[in-house]
């Protein structure tokens, strides 16, 4: 099994292609068994503070490029798949990481206190585009998951 850290900036498209193109060299035939789309921004916005653009760029990385980097990997990821059977990461799988802040039912009581609006609704935002490509992807045989970040939660929240 082959193992490799891409980096990309995930925000600009061709950043993205290129880690595609260099990705696709290392795992040649044989497909890209997983992908994990792990950048994040994010900021502590209130009611008060929060703007349009932090909203927006908030957005942008942690749910609108994940789901993109994802549709330019899914080549590679069919590949992977149709080489072997069953469902898991041995065959082809998406994990975003996302965050115990993007859960609605956590955001109650002392889960509230964390205050981004921006970072919060677009790492929810982000659990529903995995569900959704969960269930685009199952019938090819690529699991797509959702994780909560593993370590102290940079921005002051629950692990």
């Amino acid at each position: 099994m082959k193992f490799a850290v891409m980096s990309a900036d995930v925000d600009n498209e061709q950043s993205v292609s290129s880690a595609l193109q260099e990705v696709a060299s290392i795992v040649g035939n044989e497909g890209l068994n997983c992908l994990i789309n792990n950048a994040a921004i994010g900021n502590t916005t209130d009611l008060n503070t929060v703007t349009p653009e932090a909203m927006m760029k908030s957005f942008q990385v942690n749910t609108v490029a994940p789901l993109f980097v994802t549709k330019a990997f899914l080549p590679l990821l069919q590949t992977a798949a149709a080489r072997s059977s069953g469902m898991g990461i041995h065959r082809a799988a998406v994990i975003n990481v996302s965050s115990i802040l993007g859960s609605i039912t956590h955001n109650w009581a002392e889960g509230a206190n964390f205050k981004s609006y921006a970072y919060r609704t677009s790492k929810a935002a982000l659990n529903m585009v995995t569900r959704c490509l969960a269930a685009d992807l199952g019938s090819d045989g690529i699991l797509c998951m959702s994780l909560p970040r593993l370590g102290p939660d940079r921005h002051g929240g629950p692990l």
